[in-house]
């Protein structure tokens, strides 16, 4: 998000997969997500956590209607996902 707000690049949606490591550096997740939507003019842009484990983390602002944590990854989570960007949840 850091990456595309400083190219001036607009995206929908952002996915970052993880092993549940929250420690990012400099800024968190859910943080340059609001930043970037603010700086690039894009109030809908979401973002999608997908954790492979679980240590009760949660990395995007679960009081986000635009920002999803996950955990775990098997068949379904495409759909899920899927349907989260489309806004069917």
């Amino acid at each position: 998000m850091v990456y595309a707000e400083s190219k001036r690049k607009d995206f929908d949606v952002f996915v970052v997969f993880t092993d549940n490591d929250t420690n990012s550096g400099r800024i968190k997740p859910a943080e340059a997500m609001k930043r970037y939507r603010v700086n690039r003019n894009l109030p809908n842009a979401k973002l999608i956590v997908c954790a492979m484990s679980s240590t009760g983390f949660t990395i995007a602002d679960p009081d986000d209607p635009n920002m999803m944590d996950m955990c775990g990854f098997d068949s379904s989570g495409p759909e899920v996902m899927r349907n989260f960007i489309m806004g069917d949840m």
